[in-house]
């Protein structure tokens, strides 16, 4: 998994998906993506239910009326969606992927997975990949999020949390 590149890594790739579907919910492919993630643990077949009610909607709209009918995981995913579309209105990026993974405890539960100390290092990563956009004038969600999407329409990549170089706090014990 260090061989990966950050934005394909998979706690990356379940945040940055979230971001998407917060930035636009009618995009089917990520608000799926963000569904199925560890985060929010719908199953393909959960997904496939909710999606029959109304194919010829865009995703959102059936998860939407799923969570008017009752089903709790739908309910809870768009409550989520719903706070991270108002914060993003008005915060900053970094400070809307703070928000997401203090609702979700997204790190935490990447931290008990194996390799868990890097993949939260690469989650504290990510915010500070979107602080330094801030820093450099390019503000809000949908921002970063089209600043993500131009990485990976020329298949380019930010550098991973323990990558040779990047000062992490560890010890070398050399012999």
């Amino acid at each position: 998994e260090k061989d990966k590149g950050f934005l394909s890594r998979p706690e990356i790739a379940a945040v940055i998906n979230v971001l998407k579907a917060v930035d636009n919910p009618l995009l089917d492919i990520p608000l799926a993506g963000a569904m199925l993630s560890e985060m929010f643990l719908f199953t393909p077949d959960e997904l496939a239910e909710i999606r029959a009610e109304s194919r010829k909607l865009p995703l959102y709209s059936s998860v939407k009326s799923a969570a008017e009918n009752v089903n709790e995981k739908a309910k809870n995913f768009i409550s989520v969606l719903d706070s991270l579309r108002k914060a993003a209105a008005y915060e900053r990026s970094d400070t809307v992927i703070e928000k997401l993974y203090d609702i979700t405890s997204f790190p935490q539960v990447m931290r008990s997975c194996d390799g868990g100390e890097l993949k939260l290092a690469n989650l504290r990563l990510l915010i500070k990949y979107a602080a330094d956009r801030e820093k450099n004038g390019a503000h809000g969600l949908s921002s970063f999020v089209r600043f993500i999407g131009r990485l990976e329409e020329r298949n380019a990549d930010l550098k991973p949390a323990g990558s040779s170089g990047d000062g992490g706090n560890c010890v070398r014990i050399m012999s």
